[in-house]
């Protein structure tokens, strides 16, 4: 069993910041002001990389990974009062704020058993305990949709089914092809 990495390094994350990748950042910032939400919990945030496309927009964000040196990385980038930034995982955090939009942008296909040790038996069993857990009113998830040589969410069709809006992109990265699902809850 391959257990998830929690010590990633900042360069091995370069690519979110890929200008191909920024048509989905403008997207998610899109879907984010769309529902006028404020507080902004980023699960498996890495650096933080969406604080760059919301600047001109009014919120608190609170963004966690299980990566001390990402972490470190983003307190170092982001040193504004409104950008929060801790070293947990998605079993031991606990947030105390209202949570208008979850990001869930990469970290899904890690609930599954094969990437990492835990409870969960897929990826749409993890979503369900993020948003019990944390009770947003939107949640947006970004995943690669199909790629041999990434990790991929498998069994997308139960994401497709409570989504409001789906949307693919195909960017010009090694990333392959992603999806973007908005999804507003009846939390």
């Amino acid at each position: 069993m391959i257990r998830i990495r929690r010590d990633y390094q900042p360069h091995e994350m370069a690519y979110v910041h890929s200008e191909p990748t920024h048509v989905i950042w403008h997207y998610i910032c899109d879907l984010i002001k769309q529902q006028k939400s404020k507080n902004i919990l980023d699960v498996g945030c890495a650096t933080g990389a969406l604080n760059y496309f919301l600047k001109d927009y009014d919120y608190n964000y609170f963004g966690f990974d299980v990566s001390k040196s990402m972490i470190d990385e983003a307190k170092h980038i982001w040193d504004e009062p409104n950008l929060h930034f801790w070293c947990a995982d998605w079993d031991d955090f606990e947030f105390e704020h209202n949570c208008d939009c979850m990001l869930l942008l990469g970290v899904l296909p890690y609930a599954d058993s094969k990437y990492c040790d835990n409870n969960y038996v897929n990826p749409f069993e993890l979503y369900k305990m993020l948003v019990n857990k944390f009770k947003p009113r939107q949640v947006i998830i970004r995943e690669t949709e199909s790629h041999d040589d990434f990790v991929s969410i498998e069994g997308l069709e139960s994401f497709l089914k409570i989504a409001d809006h789906v949307e693919r992109f195909t960017v010009d990265t090694m990333l392959g092809k992603k999806v973007v699902l908005n999804v507003v809850t009846d939390i």
